[in-house]
């Protein structure tokens, strides 16, 4: 057949792919330029409260599929809460499900109280909501330490986590400590679907539900480590419990594993919010201040 013949044949079908793809353009730069005026407007928003964030040599990127905006370095300065610094940082969302999105940071600092820092190799957190009141969220990463200045650093080699907190306050505004103690108020739950903690040869798991409330959480946690001893030495050497207290918990939590059908050194556990304390089976382990 003639070229002319193929040619009207095939130019219809090019011209109409060529359309959609700079209709798609359109969009996606319309979309970026609508994110980036909204996220200028949260950052005013922000400093009218006496909050600050700093983003250092700001880029857009991610076309076709997805916006994504990156940081060279940040620095976000809640008002009456802690000062967050990361070191390299991208937020990205994808254009069929901008409710979600999904951060990276090669390094995270707390400054304030609490003071930690956390560090590593792909980490990665992400945060979606379908409701007003429910906000998914979810975390990941590897070779991770995690320190607070005060006890030994934590090396992870691996950690994720998944969940979503319900009954969450539906204007969110105000600082850091209200939103929290509105959401104390409000008997906002957070469940813990997956968590995950990899620490060399030790493996800790937990999954359950805990109520926030003016005095602190409550609720459960089920845990299961597979090293429980080496899991205790290493609490004993953080100063979190005594070394009598790890020679006398190691006798009750073997007994509350006999005739269980689990691997050598396993044991599951619950880990008990109450009034402000938290309890690792017969451990009480850590204190959590009024969330008021």
């Amino acid at each position: 057949m003639p070229t002319a013949f193929w040619f009207r044949r095939l130019a219809l079908p090019f011209l109409i792919v060529l359309g959609l793809s700079g209709l798609w353009s359109a969009y996606w730069f319309y979309a970026q330029a609508q994110i980036e005026i909204e996220l200028d407007r949260e950052v005013a928003r922000l400093q009218v409260r006496g909050g600050q964030f700093v983003c250092e040599d700001r880029r857009w990127r991610g076309f076709p599929l997805r916006i994504a905006v990156s940081c060279a370095s940040s620095r976000l300065e809640l008002p009456g809460g802690p000062v967050i610094e990361t070191a390299k940082l991208e937020a990205a969302g994808y254009l069929n499900n901008l409710r979600r999105i999904v951060s990276r940071a090669d390094r995270i600092a707390v400054e304030g109280e609490p003071k930690w820092s956390f560090r590593g190799r792909n980490v990665a957190v992400s945060a979606g909501s379908k409701q007003p009141d429910r906000l998914a969220f979810s975390a990941s990463g590897e070779a991770l330490t995690l320190a607070d200045g005060r006890t030994p650093a934590i090396a992870l080699d691996r950690l994720e986590v998944e969940g979503f907190i319900e009954g969450l306050p539906r204007d969110l505004s105000g600082d850091l400590k209200a939103v929290l103690s509105q959401a104390a108020r409000l008997g906002s739950r957070l469940t813990i679907e997956t968590f995950t903690a990899q620490m060399a040869d030790v493996r800790f798991t937990a999954s359950g539900t805990v109520e926030l409330g003016p005095e602190g959480p409550t609720g459960t946690l089920f845990t299961t480590v597979s090293d429980y001893k080496g899991f205790l030495a290493d609490l004993e050497r953080r100063g979190a419990i005594s070394s009598k207290a790890v020679r006398a918990g190691s006798v009750v939590i073997g007994l509350l594993q006999s005739g269980r059908q689990q691997a050598d050194g396993e044991a599951t556990l619950a880990l008990r919010f109450h009034a402000g304390q938290v309890f690792w089976g017969p451990f009480a382990v850590a204190e959590i201040p009024p969330l008021q």
